[in-house]
């Protein structure tokens, strides 16, 4: 997962240096849309306990560079819990928030439909509520996605490794 986050943050610095020669031909576009995510953690502490992971709904919101053969732009998004996990018989839940310097392949810069890859990088906020104790943490995140465009919406599902025992899966519904 470290060579794949490495090689992320290394296509994303090259995007992010060579935005200023691209931006005299690029178009420009925003979008928002939903979100429902579902929570992967793999703690090695909640080995023999009975954890079941919340699941969240959410809204994105993004702004894109759109050149001939790819996007480039930001993200940001919230979720909050709508299904409560349990951990042991206590009520779980997790509010999230993030921020992303995100890339597309291949999407309607130059066609109107198709898949295209996504990748994304950058910071991740959480508010996780286990029973009565509540925990909050930043930290960064990369994430790998494939998406298919239909013309006038485009469906993702995307994974977020925000840290290394916890997992994102996320299906988007984009604008």
């Amino acid at each position: 997962m470290h060579k794949i986050a490495r090689l992320g943050g290394l296509l994303l610095v090259w995007l992010v240096y060579s935005l200023p020669a691209q931006t005299a031909w690029a178009q420009t576009a925003a979008y928002a849309g939903f979100k429902l995510s579902y929570f992967e953690l793999t703690d090695p502490a909640l080995t023999g306990q009975r954890f079941d992971d919340p699941d969240n709904a959410g809204l994105l919101l993004g702004y894109a560079w759109q050149y001939p053969f790819d996007h480039l732009g930001g993200e940001a998004e919230l979720t909050r819990t709508f299904v409560k996990g349990s951990l042991d018989g206590q009520p779980s839940s997790a509010d999230t928030y993030g921020a992303y310097l995100v890339y597309r392949t291949r999407e309607s810069a130059r066609i109107n439909s198709g898949p295209y890859l996504k990748f994304k990088a950058g910071a991740f906020h959480y508010r996780a509520e286990i029973g009565d104790s509540k925990e909050s943490d930043t930290t960064g995140a990369v994430g790998i996605g494939f998406g298919v465009n239909m013309y006038l919406v485009r469906f993702e599902l995307e994974i977020l490794a925000p840290q290394k025992d916890v997992g994102f899966v996320s299906l988007n519904i984009v604008f």
